[in-house]
């Protein structure tokens, strides 16, 4: 039976590898969460109990399975792909204009 609640890491997890097909280097999925790498492992090993990914031996990756991927699908996730998640902004848009709004007499009000 399938859950209809799962931890946000476990479904970013399963969406890395819908978007990489498989899970090659657990350090990936480490830099782009952000998540230690013992949670990480931990939760790997909670997909693959529940059945949403599998370890093929003849490759040693993980992979998503029919399980899996109707998770995705009854959640509406099944389009998403990691690079949809993340963004590209390092800092404010050098390319606009900030007001900064300075009350009048505020130089006033710390003597």
């Amino acid at each position: 039976m399938m859950r209809q609640d799962m931890d946000f890491r476990k479904v970013l997890i399963l969406i890395y590898i819908q978007t990489y097909e498989v899970i090659i280097d657990i350090n990936e999925i480490i830099d782009l969460t952000g998540i230690n790498y013992i949670i990480v492992k931990e939760l790997i090993f909670e997909l693959n109990y529940d059945q949403y990914i599998y370890y093929d031996e003849s490759l040693r990756v993980y992979k998503m399975t029919r399980l899996g991927r109707e998770f995705l699908h009854s959640h509406y996730l099944n389009k998403i792909k990691l690079e949809d998640l993340q963004t590209a902004s390092l800092g404010p848009d050098s390319t606009k204009k900030f007001h900064i709004f300075i009350p009048k007499n505020f130089h006033r009000r710390f003597k």
